[in-house]
């Protein structure tokens, strides 16, 4: 699996991860609680098959993400009221 290294100093993990904005409830509707916690243990547990992509594709998805885009800046502010992770 390929991996990068989060900032300057941080810590070596996957280039692909489990986007879990669609659990938070009110961000996407409602969310159901059971099924959120079925596919982060599914998830946990490891993938069925591993995926690679070819290089192009993740230039492709880092040129639409540049690296320090912020959250804040894609999504409105009521949504990231909700994952406020300091309250």
């Amino acid at each position: 699996m390929r991996a990068r290294q989060l900032g300057g100093s941080g810590p070596v993990v996957s280039r692909l991860g489990l986007g879990c904005m669609g659990m938070s409830p009110g961000v996407y509707g409602e969310a159901d609680t059971e099924e959120s916690i079925a596919t982060i243990h599914a998830a946990v547990e490891g993938p069925a098959a591993e995926l690679e992509l070819p290089d192009a594709v993740f230039e492709q998805l880092e040129a639409a993400l540049p690296p320090g885009a912020a959250a804040g800046e894609r999504y409105a502010a009521p949504q990231m009221a909700t994952l406020d992770s300091e309250r």
